[in-house]
């Protein structure tokens, strides 16, 4: 879906809680906030809205793209949280808490994981189209559902959710793996030259 037609079947509410989010998001890192649920909270609203509206049509609703989609998500709004994090100073991540991330690897293999499954498994079986009153409101509120934003962009935000702890599970995982590299590069003992057995 081109961004300028997902911006026209987007709903009212998706688009004020944006911007909304930005500019919550932009004062935060101007006056270097270290409110982590809101900053979170923002972060996820504004990687679900820009996610899914560069999803292309071509996409469907196949597992893997759905998957794909929603694991991007995850990963955007980590990124905006490491820059919040950094003008913060402040651990928003929660790379380093200990005893926060050993809960991080059991929540997504037993929860988040199971859930992605299990739910992206009956999306291609949701309907395209609205067929009463109630589904035409919840439609013109939160976006086109024959278009695709409005499932796409609800399933972004809950997964989004559900796959960060994964997502700093693995950035912990591979920060951890680099230091540990570069530490190793450091004490390694080099080998004298022949000049200098010489």
């Amino acid at each position: 879906m081109p961004f300028a037609t997902s911006l026209s079947v987007a709903g009212p509410l998706p688009l004020f809680l944006t911007a909304l989010s930005l500019f919550s998001y932009g004062r935060g890192i101007v006056k270097r906030a270290n409110n982590r649920s809101l900053i979170l909270f923002t972060t996820l609203l504004i990687s679900s809205f820009l996610v899914t509206s560069f999803k292309s049509e071509n996409g469907g609703r196949e597992f893997l793209s759905l998957v794909t989609w929603q694991f991007a998500t995850a990963v955007f709004a980590y990124g905006l949280l490491v820059i919040a994090e950094f003008r913060s100073g402040e651990d928003l991540t929660g790379l380093s808490n200990e005893k926060r991330a050993a809960g991080v690897l059991p929540f997504t293999l037993l929860v988040a994981a199971p859930a992605v499954i299990v739910v992206n498994c009956f999306v291609p079986y949701m309907a395209t189209t609205c067929s009463d009153v109630r589904c035409a409101v919840f439609e013109r509120i939160f976006g086109s559902l024959s278009e695709g934003f409005q499932p796409f962009y609800m399933l972004n935000f809950f997964f989004g959710l559900l796959l960060m702890p994964g997502v700093v599970h693995i950035a912990r995982f591979l920060s951890k793996r680099i230091k540990g590299y570069r530490l190793r590069r450091r004490v390694e003992p080099r080998a004298p030259a022949a000049r200098d057995v010489m």
